[in-house]
């Protein structure tokens, strides 16, 4: 861990006493729940952590802000509407944490752990883009620092809502624009919405539930009941991927341990000129508010015209969709992947199709599709999902649905999207016999597709209970096609199958190539699982060395190890 996760971890663990002790249920959020599922911990490049805690009980932990030892605060806009921002947070206000909001707004800062909240919502369309168009109003009236109007996919008339300011006054309209996204209270309902302007997350309310403790660094720490649907939503369905090295993100903030929050800024409003900096941010900000819908307008017209050009070149093509199937049952994916590599360079970019970080949420919620034809569309799919593709898959089918009726086998895509991640969830829940029953017919359907066969084969796993068992699931792995048979997750089972059967060695040896081929999360992590019950071996240690480098994780490996891993790591697969 670094410094800054060494004090992150303590804020978590002092967050836990107080909601163990308090009768308050809370869940990690975002990177670090990611982070506790995908790495027991932190992610190795993560500098801040969030974590969801209901309306109910969030209003329960901000009653014990006078409680807290001096060097701590709660900070909420439901104290004070100029705080700056709509995210709650717990400070450890004997440090310092620069951030351009905090610079117009002062307040108890420092390391922080941000509270994400999640509002009540009756399950109904109209009242989930009322909750949100009015918590982006809110933020463009309170948020100083930063303008919203871009990232929303709803329109909002800042210069109305400004006139409104001037007409009953800032804090009356705050009030107003506050009591209508506090107008649903009933905790009982089917949906929850996360009170962020920037990432408004809508959740089934299912997916939180009980929370569920899991280990994270050298404590555990509680995520959502249905953990995956949790990560799903947060990221996509491709959550379980590290990304590459040179794509970790960085937080645009600075943290200073050795200088207490209070002290830092009255230094800053003393040497600057703090009213004068701070109207020009409110003009600037609001200028931005204003434009807003122009540059989203701008926007769409010059992706349209991308789009057009990509629609034309699929015109030209000369192969039909019948030859394109053909070549999908052919298992030629390197010709299929040339056919179609413009259209998924387009198509499935962040201008496109959105991300669920804060500068593609907009565009998620109303992704453009390119139509090149159902035929086209059905093989593009079934191949990009062959590739361990499915977030981004469900996404361009909701764009083609939105624009009329899906053909019937593309209906049966979005079903067995669905499918998949239902069962996830089961299988989370060691619901191993519903996932076969779900799945069998899938299986023999769609051989290609990847997502699949890993949730297929990690249930059969589960569902070995003899020596036969394990036989039995060793040689339907030995007789798969050679591209399926070598995919990291089938050697991965085939490995923990090979250890059942006491074949150690042989074990140890699947267990060093995948961790050098693979950045698939959960099996570097249930590599390393495995590892640590082989003694002695020196195959073992270095599987278990050459995982956690690919986790992230600042390990000095031996010469020749780190040239393997990085060869192996370089043009392997898409980015997550």
């Amino acid at each position: 861990m670094t410094d800054l996760q060494k004090e992150l971890l303590k804020l978590l663990k002092e967050i836990d006493e107080l909601c163990r002790n308090n009768g308050i249920e809370y869940y990690l959020a975002a990177g670090t729940a990611l982070g506790a599922v995908r790495h027991h911990g932190f992610l190795p490049w993560d500098d801040d952590a969030d974590i969801h805690m209901t309306r109910e009980n969030w209003e329960k932990f901000i009653r014990l802000k006078d409680t807290l030892p001096d060097d701590r605060a709660i900070v909420a806009m439901e104290d004070d509407f100029h705080c700056g921002f709509t995210v709650g947070r717990y400070a450890d206000i004997s440090t310092t944490r620069l951030y351009r909001y905090l610079c117009v707004n002062p307040q108890p800062a420092g390391v922080i752990v941000d509270i994400l909240v999640l509002d009540p919502l009756p399950d109904d369309p109209a009242e989930v883009e009322a909750y949100t168009k009015d918590l982006v109003s809110f933020a463009v009236c309170m948020v100083d620092a930063t303008q919203h109007t871009h990232r929303t996919p709803y329109d909002i008339d800042a210069d109305a809502l400004y006139k409104r300011e001037k007409e009953i006054g800032r804090d009356a309209l705050l009030k107003e624009l506050w009591e209508k996204t506090m107008s649903h209270t009933d905790p009982s309902g089917t949906l929850l919405i996360q009170r962020d302007p920037m990432v408004p997350h809508v959740w089934p309310a299912k997916v939180f539930g009980r929370a569920k403790y899991i280990p994270f660094e050298d404590t555990e720490l509680p995520v959502g009941e249905q953990a995956y649907l949790q990560l799903a939503g947060t990221f996509d369905e491709d959550w379980m991927y590290v990304p590459e090295r040179m794509d970790w993100p960085e937080h645009m903030k600075t943290v200073i341990l050795g200088i207490s929050n209070n002290n830092a800024y009255d230094d800053y409003r003393n040497t600057v000129d703090f009213e004068s900096m701070r109207e020009d941010c409110i003009r600037a900000n609001r200028f931005n508010n204003r434009i807003g819908a122009a540059n989203k307008e701008q926007v769409r017209l010059r992706l349209e015209l991308t789009a057009a050009k990509v629609r034309l070149s699929y015109r030209k093509k000369e192969w039909d969709g019948e030859a394109l199937l053909q070549s999908l049952k052919d298992r030629k994916h390197d010709e299929l992947d040339a056919f179609f590599e413009e259209y998924r360079q387009i198509q499935c970019s962040k201008s496109f199709i959105g991300g669920t970080a804060i500068d593609g949420w907009e565009r998620k919620e109303k992704p453009i599709y390119i139509d090149i034809g159902d035929d086209f569309l059905y093989v593009f799919l079934r191949n990009l999902m062959h590739r361990g593709i499915l977030g981004k898959s469900r996404v361009i089918l909701a764009a083609r649905e939105a624009k009329g009726e899906l053909s019937p086998r593309l209906a049966e895509l979005r079903d067995l999207i669905d499918r998949i991640k239902e069962c996830s969830a089961l299988l989370e829940h060691t619901r191993f016999e519903q996932v076969r029953d779900k799945l069998k017919a899938d299986r023999a359907a769609y051989p290609e597709n990847r997502p699949l066969m890993h949730l297929w084969f990690g249930n059969e796993y589960y569902l070995c209970r003899s020596e036969e068992d394990y036989n039995a699931l060793l040689k339907e792995i030995n007789t798969l096609p050679r591209e399926d048979m070598m995919d990291d997750v089938v050697q991965t089972v085939r490995a923990y199958v090979l250890w059942k059967l006491g074949l150690t060695d042989r074990s140890a040896a699947v267990l060093r190539t995948v961790a050098a081929e693979s950045r698939h999360g959960l099996v570097l992590l249930s590599i390393r699982r495995l590892i640590s019950r082989f003694t002695g071996s020196v195959v073992a240690q270095e599987a278990e060395q050459i995982a956690a480098y690919r986790m992230g994780e600042p390990v000095a490996l031996p010469k020749s190890l780190q040239q393997n891993a990085d060869a192996e790591r370089e043009g392997k697969g898409e980015t997550k």
